[in-house]
């Protein structure tokens, strides 16, 4: 009995070259290409829509990190201008 783990992944060509078994029968080599699987269309569309997502949560954080940064700035400089108010002769 044969280990099916032992068959060859590939196709079976005979002695001469001319012909392959697909399993049931002998075949002419020239039909031996085999068929390139085919990435179902649904996939390519879920990673580009991933992609996006993703591209659109690094922007959305950038752009809350520049937001949370320039009101920081700008809440710095009102309290300078109240100190200012409150002290004039520091300033």
């Amino acid at each position: 009995m044969t280990d099916p783990q032992q068959l060859p992944a590939g196709p079976q060509y005979s002695s001469d070259g001319q012909w392959w078994w697909d399993g049931q029968q002998w075949l002419p080599a020239n039909l031996a290409a085999a068929p390139q699987p085919q990435h179902a269309p649904g996939n390519r569309r879920l990673l580009i829509v991933l992609a996006l997502v993703v591209v659109g949560v690094v922007l959305l954080g950038f752009l809350a990190v520049l937001g949370t940064l320039s009101i920081g700035s700008q809440h710095d400089t009102d309290e300078v201008d109240n100190y200012c108010q409150v002290f004039p002769e520091d300033c």
